[in-house]
């Protein structure tokens, strides 16, 4: 997810009666598919209506994984800042450069034309090519916003991105193709993956102990139905549709060589493909109920970075009340850490590099226990019941890692619970009308003015025609994208030695700045670190030879 996103994610927190119900309506689902399969006796009716409510949730599953995954490998390629030199140099997008940012930078040069970051901003870039870059990195990162209303229906307003247009194209033809055209392995688990990787942002457990139910509850189910049905088996390698992943298994068939189509020994290793080529299975319940936790896992590793910087370990965990450090946003910002130093890290940067104690613990749990069930399933040739040894592996990560780190009783206590979450901000705010109830006596003019704007906002949102004197839009689609700041007609080049640009400022103005300004001292605001000059952008409109950005000799900050 991009640090733009800065809208949080809705989720729905699973409670008690949901490790109850989860195991339950698997089993009724599983079942139900077994005998309509047994019933068809060919899955390909069965495989066409499944496909077809499959590509509804891999489209916008697609679209979700795709366009994160497109945002990662943009904040890679295309950084919004970086460190080289022990200086710190912040993208310009608009202007075509890399500026230095004062704070934070020692270096002698004011801006790097190159797009690229660290030491491939050494590489030779053709000016052309340098352009074309920069034109890129600014259509990638440049947000349009999009209105889309439709009268008393809807009415939706968003910020859109090349990068979201592209996600939904490439998960759009993937979508296709799977449904319509084939089914190789790779696209299978592309949209099995997506599948996964969207359900673990919608769905979380309230408590550690809830997610332990689910956990156990699941862990018994899996178990009955793979080793004493033939049921889990059945489905799982009849249905063609994307709910699991797909891996090749080695044949052990050899392709002769120099062999002719149709040929006996070519004739040989086909029949051979037939028989032994077979796929290893790994369902999306493997991944989707213990990823749940990882999640959980995750999340209350930021609850404990805020928690120590609030009331931390001076009071003891009776309950999770207390002084509420400044949050941060943990998403995004991937190529800037990777391409800044740490030293050099703004306080968002490092908000995102919080501990993950917990989540590494049950991570690591999850890998063993994976590779357990690979092991046992290749050693017994039969299929195993994946959660059998995943479970295991999760939980004794979890809850022995609070054993150890003396946090046990600061997990049992940690809730998501987004309901009770809304309902104490709602106390809040009536506790805070209530006390600012006398000053907030409200007028009949000011009564007046807010079922006016009342009246404005139902109007845009679609209200009573007739109340609408000047029509109504019944359908009304816009993009609009925003407006540029004017683009510097002077743009500074690569400098080392800012000093001579003195020259190119009126010796008059030269001559009076230098009798006011004493020593040279580092500069100030968007120039770099240490330079032996100051910026003179106020002079622009009273020296047309000076260009905006250059540095002029001597002087404290303030005198500009």
């Amino acid at each position: 997810m991009d640090e733009d996103d800065v809208g949080a994610q809705k989720m729905e927190a699973l409670s008690a009666s949901d490790a109850i119900l989860f195991p339950l309506l698997a089993a009724l689902t599983l079942s139900s598919l077994y005998f309509l399969l047994k019933w068809l006796e060919d899955p390909a009716i069965l495989n066409k209506i499944l496909g077809y409510y499959f590509a509804q949730a891999g489209l916008f599953m697609g679209f979700t994984f795709t366009k994160d995954a497109l945002q990662i490998a943009r904040s890679i390629s295309f950084p919004r800042q970086y460190s080289a030199n022990g200086g710190l140099f912040i993208a310009n997008n608009e202007q075509g450069y890399y500026e230095a940012n004062a704070n934070r930078s020692s270096s002698s040069w004011i801006v790097q034309n190159s797009p690229l970051p660290g030491f491939l901003r050494r590489l030779p870039l053709p000016q052309a090519v340098r352009k074309f870059i920069w034109r890129l990195r600014k259509a990638i990162y440049t947000k349009a916003s999009m209105k889309l209303h439709v009268h008393k229906i809807l009415n939706v307003k968003c910020s859109v991105d090349v990068l979201d247009l592209v996600a939904l194209i490439i998960a759009a033809f993937a979508v296709l193709w799977h449904t319509f055209v084939s089914k190789p392995w790779w696209l299978t688990n592309y949209l099995g993956f997506s599948l996964c990787y969207g359900s673990l942002q919608y769905f979380t457990p309230s408590t550690p102990l809830i997610g332990t139910l689910i956990l156990a509850a699941l862990f018994f189910y899996d178990i009955y139905f793979v080793f004493f049905t033939p049921m889990m088996v059945e489905v799982a390698t009849k249905l063609d549709v994307p709910i699991k992943l797909l891996f090749p298994r080695p044949d052990g068939c050899v392709m002769p060589i120099d062999a002719a189509p149709g040929s006996a020994l070519m004739e040989e290793y086909l029949e051979c493909l037939a028989k032994k080529r077979a796929m290893a299975m790994l369902g999306l319940g493997d991944i989707v109920v213990p990823g749940m936790m990882v999640a959980f896992a995750l999340r209350f590793d930021l609850f404990l970075f805020y928690w120590r910087q609030g009331e931390g370990r001076l009071n003891p965990p009776k309950t999770l009340k207390g002084t509420k450090a400044e949050y941060i946003s943990a998403t995004g910002g991937w190529g800037e850490r990777l391409w800044t130093s740490l030293k050099l890290q703004q306080r968002s940067l490092l908000a995102r590099q919080f501990p993950k104690t917990y989540f590494n613990a049950t991570l690591v749990g999850y890998l063993l226990g994976l590779v357990i069930t690979i092991i046992v399933m290749h050693v017994t040739e039969h299929a195993q019941p994946a959660l059998l040894f995943l479970v295991p592996g999760i939980s004794i990560s979890l809850w022995g890692t609070a054993a150890v780190k003396g946090n046990l009783k600061l997990l049992w206590n940690f809730s998501e619970d987004f309901a009770d979450e809304e309902h104490s901000k709602k106390d809040m705010k009536k506790d805070e009308k209530g006390e600012l109830g006398s000053e907030k006596t409200s007028s009949p003019v000011s009564q007046q003015s807010e079922s006016e704007i009342t009246k404005r906002d139902e109007e845009k949102q679609g209200g009573d025609p007739k109340t609408l004197k000047g029509g109504v839009d019944l359908i009304s689609f816009l993009i609009s994208l925003p407006v540029s700041p004017a683009r510097r007609t002077n743009k500074p080049s690569n400098q080392t030695d800012p000093s001579n640009v003195a020259e190119d400022v009126s010796s008059a103005i030269a001559q009076s700045m230098a009798e006011e300004i004493g020593n040279p001292l580092e500069t100030h605001g968007n120039a770099a670190g240490k330079l032996s000059g100051v910026v003179v952008d106020e002079l622009v409109n009273e020296s047309p030879n000076l260009k905006t950005g250059m540095a002029l000799k001597g002087g404290p900050p303030d005198k500009k």
